[in-house]
């Protein structure tokens, strides 16, 4: 694959256990393990993708950090923030209080990045039954938050890239109109209630 025109470093934020660290394996090295291991403060990894941009296809590096969830890792989490375009927003549809906590985390991520970006909504380990969040109450705060959702199953890896390849496209195509390639920041976005629900 051809070298990346544009590349943007985004942050998979959520409560510990809703998946991010094995959504960012997936993604990266298309692997699942059953296994849970807490993240350590953040993790992170690259991958170059064709995105559909508003003039053709078009490809862009992602960097991807995967920011520990847990409340130990609070203090740790805003230097990582830094240089931030995007987010991607994950729950388990499994566990209301996951979703639930999703204004913290864009409060947080906001307050850190210092402008609003570009979000992805995900939801989560659909592949199990016992859902949790209903789809219009996703529908509704994907609609509150100006975000796109995706229903997605890290354990079968169904629309685990369609994140990333929506969250490249959203920051591609909002980018400033003055930049041309390289790593820039995204058109500032309204904040006004992302961070409540």
């Amino acid at each position: 694959m051809t070298e990346a025109a544009f590349i943007y470093k985004i942050c998979v934020i959520g409560n510990g256990g809703v998946g991010k660290t094995s959504a960012v394996k997936r993604y990266s090295q298309d692997v699942f393990s059953e296994d849970y291991q807490v993240t350590v403060g953040v993790q992170h990894s690259s991958q170059t993708i064709e995105i559909d941009g508003e003039d053709g296809p078009m490809k862009v590096k992602t960097i991807v950090w995967d920011l520990g969830g847990q409340d130990k890792f609070k203090f740790v989490r805003p230097m990582f923030y830094r240089a931030a375009r995007g987010l991607v927003l994950m729950f388990d549809i499994t566990d209301k209080k996951s979703f639930e906590d999703l204004p913290k985390w864009i409060k947080e991520a906001e307050s850190n990045i210092g402008q609003s970006v570009p979000i992805i909504l995900v939801a989560n380990k659909i592949d199990l039954d016992n859902h949790a969040i209903e789809i219009h109450e996703i529908e509704r705060y994907a609609d509150f938050i100006g975000a796109q959702y995706i229903l997605a199953s890290v354990k079968t890896g169904e629309n685990v890239d369609n994140v990333f390849k929506k969250i490249g496209e959203a920051l591609y195509n909002n980018r400033e109109p003055n930049v041309q390639n390289g790593t820039e920041n995204v058109t500032s976005m309204s904040t006004v209630g992302r961070a409540s629900i």
